[in-house]
Parts: structure tokens; C-alpha cells; sequence
């Protein structure tokens, strides 16, 4: 397939939620990667290694630069390693795209949500992006993008989404605020 129109020739870029090779993050990473940036594949778990080692390879048979990183972004510990190994996989000292693009869902209702169920959800949509940015804005150079992917959820009820469209709908908030404190 032939670039789109946006040189991203030089530019390192993490995605996170990147490891299925079915999913909206790796077509974002191949689209990122098509245009010329690195890519960071991150997957949270050895369950899913092949499958990002997957994403890689397409890419790379594309003529585009990945690599696989296994971080689990819900914690600050995991966001930080994500960074640390994107710099050194790619032998730099920037991040210029950050596209936090992890999800997490399963059905609960108000009435029989466990905690951790609970913690998942905004581990992985609210906690997740937020400690992604803590981690890579300090490695952006002037014109660097963060991209946290939303939800129409986040606007629509749906009785077995509750938690699913309230942690997106909460990085929307935090989404838009940010924006206009970062420049």
C-alpha cells in the first residue's frame, strides 16, 4: 500500500493496545509506520506475545520499523519500562507520538461489579494514559502528539457497558483539560 500524504520519516511512536493483529492499535501502528515512523507494539501479556510478534513481522514486511514491547500500562511501573525500552530499542531520546490506544471491557452492572473489575476498566482507559503521558511528554520534542483514543460509549448508555463507558468518558475529561495545560 502506498504512504498516505503525512511524512512521518524519523519519528518514534508508542501504541498502546497494539497487539492484536485485528485490532484499531495494530492498524494504527501500520499506518504510523507506513508513513515512516518506528513503531512500539505494546502488549500486556506472554498470552499474547506471539500474536504482537505478529504485527511486527507485517510490518517489517511492509518495509516498516517495529518493535514488541510486553508492559502492562495500568501501572506507573509498566508505563515508565514502555518509555525506558521504546528509547533503547530505537537508540533515542524521544518520543514523538504517543497513541494510548488500550481498552479493556467486561460486562457489569452497577449492581454486581466486582472491584476488580472496577479497577480494570479505569486502570486500563484512565490510569493507563495518564501515566503514559507522566512517562513520555518529558521525552517529546516541540510538535509532539499524544493521541488518547475515545468512545462514542462515553456519550451513550449502555446498560452492560456502565464501567467501560464511564472510564473513556472520564479520559475525555481529562483528555480535554490537559489540552489546555499542555502546550
Amino acid at each position: 500500500m502506498a504512504p498516505d500524504t503525512l511524512s512521518l520519516e524519523g519519528k518514534v511512536a508508542i501504541i498502546t493496545g497494539s497487539g492484536r493483529e485485528n485490532g484499531i492499535g495494530a492498524g494504527i501502528a501500520a499506518a504510523l509506520a507506513r508513513n515512516g515512523a518506528k513503531v512500539v507494539i505494546n502488549y500486556i501479556s506472554e498470552a499474547t506475545a506471539s500474536r504482537a510478534a505478529e504485527v511486527v513481522k507485517r510490518i517489517e514486511a511492509a518495509g516498516g520499523r517495529a518493535v514488541a514491547v510486553q508492559a502492562d500500562v495500568s501501572s506507573l511501573e509498566g508505563a515508565k519500562r514502555l518509555v525506558d525500552e521504546t528509547l533503547e530499542a530505537f537508540h533515542t531520546e524521544k518520543v514523538d507520538i504517543l497513541v494510548n490506544n488500550a481498552g479493556f471491557y467486561k460486562p457489569a452492572t452497577v449492581l454486581d461489579v466486582t472491584k476488580e473489575v472496577l479497577d480494570r476498566h479505569f486502570g486500563v482507559m484512565v490510569y493507563g494514559p495518564v501515566f503514559l503521558m507522566q512517562a513520555a511528554v518529558p521525552y517529546m520534542p516541540r510538535g509532539g502528539r499524544v493521541v488518547n483514543v475515545g468512545s462514542g460509549a462515553s456519550k451513550l448508555g449502555n446498560p452492560q457497558a456502565q464501567f467501560y463507558s464511564g472510564a473513556k468518558a472520564a479520559m475525555d475529561a481529562i483528555t480535554y483539560a490537559a489540552s489546555m495545560q499542555v502546550s
